[in-house]
Order: structure tokens, then sequence, then C-alpha cells
């Protein structure tokens, strides 16, 4: 390619990088909001972890933007691509700035609600009659549902289709039955991908599952990160 039409490739590309950064960075700026409030609320968990799910969807999209000037540098100068340690880092301790900001102003701005969970209480009214609490049994019946499809081979996928229930249920499932022993992680995920996880866990203990997807920029779901953690206590 000539010298100046590489320039010029380049600098479009930082140009781009910088006009579509700044908009996801918007964007995750308003999801973590939006996840910091939800986090103030009862029964919004697998609400919640699908928001994080987006989270990790767009901070692989930050990492990728971040870096397409870095490979196309590479490429055209025949180099050799390698890590860069300096931006992941760069890009999860913003993103750790950014969570703890939205943190901070969702404390200021509380969801308003008579209860934490954001429902209006009708005990008053009449012929009012408070569900049911399903028994430990019921409750771990649809953990044992989960444990025999995965056993017949379904996939994540099939499982979470065949039950109505998000991916991300699926997935806490997985993680509560590798805790158990009930569920084999080999047959969920590479071993490249568990060990890889698994290594920075066991190097940072006191780390949480934020932190865990700040560190790997997306790359991996927080149930999959929340499986790699339940089985890293069992092997214990």
């Amino acid at each position: 390619m000539h010298e100046d039409k590489r320039d010029e490739l380049l600098v479009r590309i930082e140009k781009g990088g910088a006009y579509y950064g700044d908009m996801l960075q918007a964007q995750m700026k308003e999801l973590f909001q939006h996840m910091a409030q939800a986090e103030l609320l009862s029964r919004t968990k697998e609400y919640t972890n699908a928001l994080k799910e987006i989270d990790g969807m767009l901070m692989k999209k930050v990492a990728t933007i971040a870096k397409v000037g870095y490979l196309t540098t590479c490429i055209l100068n025949g180099e050799e691509v390698k890590k860069q340690e300096d931006l992941e880092r760069g890009l999860a301790a913003n993103r750790a700035a950014m969570v703890g900001e939205a943190r901070a102003w969702a404390e200021e701005h509380k969801p308003k609600a008579s209860t934490k969970s954001g429902k209006k209480r009708k005990r008053d009214e009449p012929g009012y009659e408070r569900a049911p609490r399903r028994t430990k049994a019921e409750v771990g019946k649809t953990y044992d549902v989960t444990y025999a499809f995965h056993k017949e081979g379904l996939t994540l996928e099939e499982i979470a289709a065949k039950r109505s229930m998000a991916k991300s249920t699926i997935e806490g499932h997985f993680a509560r039955g590798i805790a158990e022993g009930e569920v084999d992680i080999a047959k969920l995920m590479l071993e490249s991908e568990r060990e890889a996880i698994a290594d920075w866990m066991r190097e940072n203990p006191k780390e949480g599952l934020n932190s865990a997807a700040g560190h790997f920029q997306g790359r991996f779901s927080y149930g999959q990160l929340r499986m790699v953690q339940a089985w890293v206590k069992r092997e214990a």
C-alpha cells in the first residue's frame, strides 16, 4: 500500500475508533447506572445478570475498537501482534472507575418505591393472600431438571429454550451443579478457557466476579466466570 494511503487509512481508523469508542463509553455509563439502581432492588438477580451479559458484550467491543489501530499497523508492517497488557489494564481500570461512579450516582438517585422490590404491597386489600414460598425440595427440583438435561447431552442454549429460561439462569444452575459435583465443567468450557479464568482467580483470591469480568474485558460471561469460580473452590 502506498505510504500516503497507509497514513490516510490509519488516520481514518483512529478517528472512527474515537467516535465509536466514545459512543460505547456513553452507553456503558447509562448501563452501569441502570445496573447500580437495579442492584438496590430485590428480586432482580436474573435481570441484573442479563444486564451483566450486555456489559460483557460492550466491553468486548470497546477492547476491539481500542486495539484496531495497533492491529492494522501490525498487519501493514508485517509485524507480530503482541498482547497489549497496558491497554487491557487501562480498560479494566476505566471500567472499574465507571462502575464506582455509577454506584455512587445510584445511591443519590435511588428508585422511588415503597419497598425494595419496587412493588407496593397489597396486604391491606380485601382477599389478599400471600403466595406460598417454595420449599427446599421444590427449589432443588428445578436444579435437578437442569442437571438431568445436561447429563442427556443438551447444550446450554437447548436447555434454556426447553425450560423457557434465560441462559444466565441455566449458567447459575450449572455453577451450583459444579459445586455439588453434579455437573462436569469439562463439557461446558474449553480447558484452555477454564484454566485461564482459574489461574487468574487463584492469583487474585480476594477479587470478585466484577474484577474478573473487567480483567477479561467481556471475553467470558458472568455465568462462565461463576462456573469456574465454583470449580476452583471445589478443586481447592
